[in-house]
């Protein structure tokens, strides 16, 4: 059969190597065609089996990638667009638990630090704004390419929805599903003049609405946001604020009317960027950038509502960007891509946090 494993890093190398300076969309199809047609190499495993294209193509994981955002819809998580420094993707792929499929779809534009959220209410996962530019917008940069556009996904389909009023451009912005309220919500960002956004807005499966709480953090990037279904609140943590202080440690709830700064005993070090997830119990959230001098993490941390703990030692490397999200059918946290920065290292690996342990799929 054809030896999966050298179609997906050659895959992976071919891209990683693509220069240029300016964002293109990547034919996905094509590319593995291509290598699927050159593929002569058998598993010795596996010597009786064989393969047709689809079946190869759903072995092929996703291009390395950073800045992608992926959410569970049903029993399938589904990753949408990124960076690998040389292109912005606008591809879709579903993970099922075993194999990775690409899906063929009409996209919508290309763009990395969007945000997505699974609003369960209508069975439907929904996107938002993100950078469209394969030129540089870190935080705390001006851009001309924020977006601020909404999208969703039914399992099949990608359709815009236009909207009256909607949160301004952005990106590095975060987006959680509050399951008790039966709404999105979307926090920060940074808006076309690099600045950090304080803003907080709703989404109720048709229109957003600014909420108006008495409390906000403060404006931030690239925070890391999740639902705590056992405490019925939206968690924040983290992110870029751009000065005063340049990287957050700190941690807040959101009730639906109010945002209220949690004070734990213990607290993970400051940090951007960085994935977060719940694991049915807890949140956890899981690498970014600590900001100087501490740089780059690879440490995870457990948050039960009330306080923060240390969590497993052995663990996926050190990277930023990564997107991970709950499976609430196999109650496993799955975890995506990301970047090494500091060793120029992109990945496509693909983990999952049984609540006790890191299993490398």
């Amino acid at each position: 059969m054809v030896d999966r494993m050298k179609i997906a890093l050659a895959f992976g190398l071919a891209l990683v190597g693509c220069g240029g300076s300016e964002a293109t969309p990547i034919n996905t199809d094509a590319a593995i065609d291509v290598l699927l047609d050159t593929a002569t190499v058998d598993v010795a495993m596996d010597d009786a089996a064989t393969v047709d294209a689809s079946d190869a193509r759903s072995a092929v994981p996703p291009p390395v990638r950073y800045g992608h955002a992926a959410a569970y819809l049903g029993a399938n998580m589904i990753v949408f667009g990124g960076s690998d420094n040389a292109n912005v993707f606008d591809d879709t792929w579903s993970w099922d638990g075993n194999a990775w499929s690409h899906l063929f779809l009409s996209p919508p534009p290309q763009r990395y630090y969007h945000a997505v959220a699974t609003d369960s209410a209508k069975g439907e996962l929904v996107m938002f704004g993100g950078h469209s530019s394969v030129k540089s917008a870190g935080a705390g940069q001006p851009t001309t390419t924020a977006m601020a556009d909404t999208w969703v996904f039914n399992g099949s389909n990608w359709a815009q929805r236009l909207t009256v009023s909607a949160p301004s451009p952005r990106l590095g912005h975060r987006m959680a599903y509050d399951a008790k309220r039966a709404r999105v919500v979307l926090f920060g960002g940074n808006g076309n003049d690099g600045k950090p956004l304080a803003d907080t807005w709703t989404w109720d499966g048709n229109t957003w609405t600014p909420a108006m709480p008495v409390k906000s953090p403060p404006a931030r990037s690239h925070h890391a946001m999740v639902y705590d279904s056992v405490h019925e609140v939206v968690v924040l943590t983290g992110g870029y604020g751009g000065g005063g202080p340049l990287v957050f440690d700190d941690t807040w709830s959101w009730d639906g009317t109010n945002w209220t700064p949690v004070t734990p005993m213990t607290i993970p070090p400051k940090r951007t960027s960085a994935a977060i997830g719940f694991d049915g119990a807890r949140a956890m959230t899981f690498g970014g950038w600590g900001g100087p001098p501490v740089a780059y993490l690879a440490d995870a941390w457990l948050f039960d509502g009330t306080n923060w703990a240390a969590g497993p030692m052995t663990q996926p490397t050190t990277r930023i960007l990564e997107s991970m999200a709950y499976d609430p059918a196999r109650k496993v946290t799955t975890l995506f891509g990301g970047w090494d920065e500091p060793g120029n290292k992109l990945f496509n690996e693909t983990w999952e946090w049984s609540g006790s342990a890191w299993t490398q799929r």
